[in-house]
């Protein structure tokens, strides 16, 4: 066993980072220490797209008491979106989940960290297995945007690929590991020659809608290639990215 493999225990390994410490052990230590039922979310510092609008209404994840999973997004202006999480395993479909890290609240490892959903391919998860997480709106909004962190991938491990809709989205930054544009022709996915960090905002993408939109759509597919049997990814820790810091225009 590496290095590597002896410093995580339950989601995928980072190939980089100080002392071989993985965000997912950091922030699994602190996955339940939310003592109320929202979580405010950082906004994230750029302006909308739509209009020249300069403000942002900051998102609140609300968690239903009984399982722990995010269920709501509330904004300001009595705007509200539900959050719905479905999972195909192995080609059956599950909702809710039993790996206790879907749908919860996570919080990055970063300078200055914010909190995230985690979407989470726990071990055993076979090539081509998804995850949907679907934000639904009680009213159209323009310039809704999120970041989705921990875009990585390690060839024989785990790959993250990642792909939203509608595809009318603007991509307003990457980070420097980031490729593909986030569609179902060209998912997130990372460099392989350079494939993340886990202290930084390297394997990170921010998009925005610029038009008025209800519903939202994001799909995580682990696409590792299969193992000798044809059908197994090869990590026996699992993948996730989490998505975060919601927003949309609130400025009339």
């Amino acid at each position: 066993m590496n290095i590597k493999a002896l410093a995580h225990t339950h989601d995928h390994l980072e190939p980089r980072g100080s002392a071989g410490i993985s965000r997912r052990t950091v922030a699994r230590t602190a996955a339940w220490a939310v003592p109320v039922v929202s979580v405010a979310m950082a906004a994230p510092a750029f302006a909308a797209a739509s209009g020249g609008c300069q403000q942002r209404g900051a998102g609140t994840m609300r968690i239903d008491n009984k399982t722990g999973v995010v269920t709501t997004l509330v904004f300001p202006g009595s705007v509200t979106a539900t959050v719905t999480i479905t999972q195909v395993r192995a080609g059956k479909t599950y909702q809710p989940f039993t790996d206790k890290e879907t749908g919860r609240i996570f919080t990055t490892d970063y300078a200055t960290p914010w909190d995230y959903l985690r979407l989470h391919h726990a071990k055993g998860m076979r090539t081509g297995d998804v995850i949907t997480m679907t934000i639904t709106f009680s009213q159209a909004v323009s310039g809704f945007g999120f970041t989705i962190t921990d875009i990585d991938g390690d060839q024989g491990e785990w790959i993250d690929q990642v792909r939203v809709s509608p595809e009318t989205f603007s991509v307003l930054s990457t980070g420097s590991d980031v490729l593909g544009a986030g569609t179902s022709g060209s998912p997130f996915r990372s460099d392989p020659s350079d494939p993340g960090n886990i202290d930084s905002a390297d394997g990170d993408a921010t998009l925005v809608w610029p038009g008025a939109q209800t519903q939202f759509t994001i799909v995580y597919q682990a696409a590792d290639t299969p193992d000798k049997d044809g059908d197994v990814n090869t990590s026996s820790i699992g993948q996730m990215v989490g998505i975060g810091r919601f927003t949309y225009d609130n400025c009339g």
